[in-house]
């Protein structure tokens, strides 16, 4: 707290300013009606009030500072791994019921959807939980922010050539010709998102039935392919699928993104894209601490559709309260928002003095905070996957193994060895002298090529 900080007492809102004794703080405080006091504590309930500020009695303040982050950031072992998945699960009077890709049930048929669902699991198999994406500008900061994606896939970083010669079109993908440009790896899948834009889209339209977006008029959730590349979320738009727009690599190493579909060529055709800023979209997730005994969470998401062509927020933003959280809302997850224009009202109000009152507004009365989100725990739900912790993987003659802060490839002299992040990022890339080589390399997954031959495994 410093010298004009604004901040909350039972009366109303005030400015503070503060008379130093050593280390203990006096606070005065003045407020709208440019009357001042000083900040005292009741002893009756222990709450801040406003006192006489020639009361000969004062209380006095040390300030110090008290870790107690308003989100949480996951844990490694869960971000980009593809042996882990987290179960996300509620703990409200309803309790115990996990999000899923609901793609069975009567509406999601009815509409050709995939849905976010909720439903009591008793054990989530294998096949259930979503993938965490991390949301790397928004890493260290007040907000982490995370993708949640269901049968997401890790690819590495590829060669593509499409050199005409010899009457071939062009030699693809991981050929061994030596004039193919690099790209990036990336994390496919379907990802979660909240319906705010395609609501938009439908009542501007007027072709596409908005309901399918809706459920009584709450925004609902569900999942779209995507592709997460570097600071962008490629969402694919119809008639374009993931499969669609694949080829096999020319070494056998499997199927991949033909470059020229994410190309800024193919933007508005083939995909929308996603800034990953760190900002509030309709694409990331934070999880607001509640600091309840459970440890629980809401799922934050945001509260607007896209403006302009750009993500754009309304009440959403940093420890807002009247901003977008998933709420389960006869038995189906939506989004509580403070302002909601699904086409028949507004929950908002937008007088100006709404905005000076803060997140607080008599005038409305039908509009959601954060406490009508729901709180949710995660379980970790261990996946197959040929990432692998302290074990080697072996090709060939090629032997990959992950250790501390590196990598170890043996069986390899001479062979270029490349080792990027599960999201592409290229941290190493050499020609190896040794039969026995350590590479460094971060903590977590990383995938080593070895003349163009992939593996993943866990760096600790």
């Amino acid at each position: 707290m410093k010298n004009g900080d604004n901040y909350k007492v039972s009366e109303g809102e005030y400015t503070a300013y503060n008379e130093k004794d050593g280390d203990q703080i006096v606070f005065t405080l003045k407020n709208d009606n440019q009357f001042t006091g000083k900040l005292g504590i009741s002893s009756v309930n222990m709450t801040a009030k406003f006192d006489d500020l020639c009361g000969t009695i004062s209380d006095v303040f040390a300030v110090v500072s008290a870790s107690r982050p308003v989100y949480a950031t996951l844990a490694d072992e869960y971000v980009n791994n593809s042996n882990k998945a987290i179960d996300l699960r509620t703990i409200e009077r309803q309790g115990n019921e996990s999000l899923f890709e609901d793609s069975s049930s009567n509406e999601a048929k009815r509409w050709g959807m995939n849905y976010l669902g909720a439903e009591n699991m008793t054990l989530p198999t294998n096949n259930e939980g979503f993938y965490v994406d991390a949301v790397a500008k928004s890493m260290n900061t007040r907000m982490p922010q995370y993708l949640l994606a269901v049968a997401a896939d890790s690819v590495p970083a590829y060669t593509y050539c499409n050199v005409t010669i010899d009457d071939r079109v062009n030699h693809g993908i991981n050929h061994s010709c030596g004039h193919g440009e690099w790209f990036p790896g990336y994390v496919e899948g379907r990802f979660l998102v909240n319906f705010n834009d395609s609501i938009q889209s439908a009542l501007i339209d007027k072709v596409t039935n908005a309901d399918k977006f809706k459920s009584d008029n709450y925004t609902r959730l569900g999942f779209v392919e995507a592709v997460h590349r570097g600071d962008s979320l490629y969402v694919l738009k119809y008639p374009y699928t993931l499969e669609s727009i694949k080829e096999e690599a020319k070494d056998g190493s499997g199927k991949y993104i033909i470059p020229t579909f994410l190309s800024k060529d193919s933007l508005g055709k083939v995909y929308d894209i996603v800034p990953l800023d760190g900002k509030h979209n309709n694409a990331v997730f934070s999880f607001r601490n509640t600091g309840d005994d459970e440890g629980s969470f809401l799922i934050e998401s945001n509260d607007a559709a896209n403006k302009d062509g750009k993500p754009y927020s309304l009440y959403s933003a940093v420890g807002s309260y009247a901003g977008a959280w998933i709420k389960i809302h006869n038995n189906v997850p939506v989004l509580a928002k403070y302002y909601n224009d699904n086409g028949s009202h507004n929950t908002g109000d937008f007088t100006d003095d709404w905005v000076a009152q803060g997140d607080k507004t008599d005038d409305n009365t039908t509009g959601e905070f954060i406490n009508q989100g729901a709180r949710f725990v995660f379980n970790a739900i261990d996946k197959d996957s040929q990432a692998t912790a302290n074990e080697t993987i072996a090709t060939s003659s090629v032997i990959v193994a992950g250790q501390d802060g590196a990598v170890v490839v043996k069986g390899a002299e001479g062979k270029n060895v490349i080792v990027s992040t599960i999201l592409g990022k290229v941290v190493a890339n050499e020609v190896v002298s040794s039969d026995n080589a350590t590479i460094a390399a971060p903590q977590g997954v990383v995938v080593v090529s070895v003349d163009g031959e992939s593996f993943k495994v866990v760096v600790k």
